[in-house]
């Protein structure tokens, strides 16, 4: 894939003057002369929801992959989502000085923030959020080789985080469906990694390597990398991930 230079993407910010229609002419204009683009995320408002996924659909149509939209978008869909939770907990233990890096005082702070977080929550912390310049980037970089969406968001996982997560990861890529994961695992999991399992499953069902989808942190960032080959000339950027 060749590389964009960061001055070709438009950079779109989630906020209350927030113009769709005027950001879906200027993302169709982009996609046209085949430039990036970032959209930077606090809340996830419905507004930004509708614009990432337009920018998604637009990039896929460009090159004939529109078949692949809602696969891909349900995968990005959960990176973002699990990007705002991560966020959403870091401003929680901030605003209740727990310190997160104490095992006692964070399995605390777990157990009360996971009765307060919902998608609502979610929804309305974006003010706080952007207040404290806590946010999840979605960068689409492209060619005619293929796409990548970078999901990075300026919360590191614990150390603890991360191992589950590519625990889940492992386990996943055992299975070709989420009913034969969920009877061996329905006892353990408590719904915890679904969105990372399905994730896999979904893209093994569009022959799309799951290998693709990585997640992983540096200098203090998490970053959830999709990989959407086009043809045979996409080069992944797996191995540069961390």
């Amino acid at each position: 894939m060749e590389p964009i230079n960061e001055s070709d993407f438009y950079f779109i910010y989630e906020d209350d003057k927030l113009n769709e229609e005027k950001e879906k002419v200027s993302i169709e204009k982009q996609v046209k002369n085949k430039k990036g683009l970032v959209v930077i995320v606090y809340s996830f408002s419905p507004e930004i929801e509708e614009i990432i996924k337009f920018g998604l659909k637009s990039i896929l149509d460009q090159y004939e992959k529109s078949g692949l939209v809602n696969t891909v978008y349900n995968v990005l869909f959960e990176s973002i989502l699990n990007g705002l939770k991560a966020n959403s907990k870091k401003l929680f233990f901030i605003e209740n000085s727990i310190n997160i890096d104490n095992p006692d005082d964070y399995a605390k702070g777990m157990i009360q923030f996971k009765k307060d977080i919902n998608k609502s929550n979610l929804r309305q912390s974006g003010a706080k959020n952007k207040e404290r310049n806590i946010y999840v980037r979605v960068k689409f970089t492209y060619d005619s080789s293929g796409l990548e969406i970078e999901v990075l968001n300026n919360t590191q996982l614990l150390p603890a985080e991360e191992a589950r997560i590519r625990e889940k990861l492992a386990l996943g890529d055992k299975y070709d469906d989420l009913m034969s994961y969920y009877m061996d695992n329905s006892d353990s999991t408590e719904g915890e990694g679904l969105g990372l399992v399905l994730s896999l499953i979904l893209l093994k069902a569009e022959n799309l390597d799951p290998s693709l989808f990585r997640i992983g942190t540096k200098n203090g960032l998490t970053f959830a990398r999709i990989e959407i080959p086009f043809n045979n000339q996409f080069i992944s950027k797996r191995n540069h991930l961390l």
